[in-house]
């Protein structure tokens, strides 16, 4: 993993960039950045770079060495990393703006969604992000110390990554069963169509349900007890593109279980005061910004040869990258142009704070897009009234 293009050119002395947000985008648009001589400073709520994939992916399924060596190459070109530092309560986003010539707000989505069910208040109903980040904290000697597994019955709900890194970390923190419920076909898993071989094997470690959905978990005083659950079918297709689950009447039956963990989703997440700053932030069934435009195949160079030239790629298919122009993605999202500028002058937004959940190579190359259309502002001073549209110039992204 390699975060910078090249040693750094000239120092542009006074000019300085705010990176909010320390995840795929941020990291590396702090990396590009820092490489065409800008002070770059970056500011994270974690105690250690990386976002989630420091944070949120158990170090079972991916190893971190070479992320934190990455980070280390940051360090050492001069990006300044304020971390554990939460946006609102240790430092106002407005003194940020202030006190830098551009930000760029990279703060993904950690607000977890909600079944909105009965009983999702109990002791021992919890969010699936929540725990994974706590659970790896931990193992990582930082403070905190999430809730104990060990001996339970556990239920994770849901179908994507989150979910099964769930189902991982609940066996490795000595469940006695993991159960698992999908509301959708094991075909419409987002992590099968992700990662197809691993999704099979899990299914087969651990007890596995698609096709149902928890209507309601019990407790009693207070504590979680078990879940009453629901069998659905698959109906016509809804705004995602997929079947849309529906409960078949008279199917629904209870099961005895310790713990949930709820993987039913995250909602891209914008800073606090993001709104009173004039930063315009999308409801949760806006659409997508129509001025973002990938072409066919977007090309990144994410390692290069000692020559300075690019060795190896990350080609992404448009259809893959961005959603078709008009459909409905369920966020709360800051809104963007085609140069990845908010509504605030000197303040851009890029990853998932824009567009939702997604594969960290797409943040990846938002991160980077959103680097060049900072240098653009920075070297001309040039905020046009009229948003950009069309197709970004990849070749700007080249190593040069």
């Amino acid at each position: 993993m390699r975060l910078i293009k090249r040693a750094p050119r000239e120092q542009k002395k006074g000019r300085k960039v705010a990176v909010i947000g320390a995840g795929p985008a941020g990291l590396y648009a702090a990396g590009w950045l820092a490489s065409e001589g800008y002070t770059v400073e970056l500011i994270d709520m974690l105690p250690e770079p990386g976002g989630l994939l420091a944070c949120g992916i158990p170090d079972l399924r991916m190893e971190k060495v070479n992320l934190r060596e990455a980070v280390g190459e940051l360090r050492g070109l001069g990006v300044a990393f304020r971390l554990g530092t939460k946006v609102g309560e240790n430092v106002e986003l407005e003194e940020l703006i202030e006190g830098h010539d551009a930000t760029l707000i990279a703060t993904g989505a950690w607000q977890s969604r909600k079944l909105n069910v009965d009983g999702e208040g109990l002791a021992g109903v919890y969010s699936a992000l929540e725990y994974l980040v706590d659970y790896t904290l931990a193992r990582h000697s930082h403070d905190g110390e999430p809730p104990a597994l060990s001996g339970g019955i556990v239920l994770v709900v849901g179908g994507g990554l989150s979910a099964v890194d769930a189902c991982y970390v609940a066996r490795e923190a000595g469940a006695a069963q993991v159960v698992w419920y999908y509301r959708r076909g094991e075909e419409q898993a987002p992590a099968r169509e992700a990662e197809p071989e691993a999704f099979r094997l899990l299914t087969e470690q651990v007890d596995f349900h698609p096709l149902t959905q928890p209507v309601s978990f019990i407790g009693a005083g207070g504590k979680l007890t078990a879940v009453k659950a629901v069998r659905m079918r698959l109906g016509s297709k809804d705004a995602s593109g997929r079947p849309r689950p529906i409960p078949i009447e008279g199917s629904e039956f209870e099961r005895r279980i310790d713990y949930a963990l709820v993987a039913a989703g995250e909602i891209a997440t914008a800073p606090p005061g993001a709104v009173e700053c004039g930063i315009e932030v999308a409801d949760e069934t806006a659409l997508r910004t129509k001025g973002v435009v990938i072409t066919n195949e977007v090309t990144i160079p994410v390692e290069s040869s000692e020559s300075g030239g690019p060795l190896q790629y990350v080609s992404i298919p448009r259809e893959r990258a961005v959603r078709a122009k008009g459909s409905t993605s369920p966020r709360a999202a800051i809104k963007v142009d085609g140069r990845y500028r908010t509504t605030r002058r000197g303040v851009f937004a890029a990853g998932n704070v824009i567009d939702g959940p997604t594969q960290a190579g797409f943040a990846i190359v938002e991160g980077v897009m959103a680097a060049v259309a900072i240098k653009d502002y920075l070297e001309t001073d040039q905020w046009p009234a009229e948003p950009y549209g069309g197709v970004y110039e990849w070749q700007e992204l080249l190593f040069g």
